[in-house]
């Protein structure tokens, strides 16, 4: 249940993490976040699985959420190496949100 947890509170430091923060729907926020992959930088990706969990009708069985997943997957060894933690750390936030 959400009921319990804290507010989220993410400072968007980089244009593509305002942009996203605009995006108040799960199907939006993961049609840009695919679309723009190729521009994001670790920031970037850390910032959409942070704002993930607040987005309207969001679910981990989304269909683009799994290739969301897919296309974050390819950037781990060029974004997140020595920094696997931090995406364990945001999929565990997901998964308990």
């Amino acid at each position: 249940s959400r009921g319990f947890a804290k507010i989220l509170r993410w400072e968007c430091d980089s244009p593509l993490a305002r942009e996203m923060a605009d995006l108040k729907d799960a199907d939006d926020f993961l049609n840009f976040c695919l679309e723009r992959a190729d521009e994001f930088s670790r920031r970037d990706w850390i910032a959409s699985l942070t704002l993930l969990t607040t987005r309207r009708r969001f679910t981990t069985a989304l269909p683009r959420f799994q290739q969301y997943n897919r296309r974050l997957l390819q950037e781990v060894e060029g974004h997140f190496d020595g920094a696997v933690h931090l995406l364990l750390h945001r999929y565990g936030v997901i998964i308990h949100a």
